[in-house]
């Protein structure tokens, strides 16, 4: 999970020090609710993410907070 309070931003996983990293199929699921602005989106479910080996970018709105779901995730 990762909040943005500043500006709109990209923000960049690196997940190389885990031992494997497979993912469902590339993708990386994710939840977006934008907050204090009583308008926006509230638990919104997406699955636009696409895991990059062992990396993913995701574009964060300001004032929002995003949970990810990874599978296949091994220390």
């Amino acid at each position: 999970m990762t909040t943005n309070y500043g500006t709109a931003q990209w923000i960049d996983y690196d997940l190389s020090r885990f031992a494997t990293v497979s993912g469902q199929s590339g993708l990386v699921p994710r939840w977006t609710t934008t907050i204090g602005t009583g308008t926006g989106e509230h638990y919104g479910y997406h699955t636009d993410t696409q895991l990059q080996g062992k990396r993913f970018w995701s574009w964060f709105p300001a004032n929002t907070i995003q949970t990810f779901e990874i599978d296949g995730v091994t220390l």
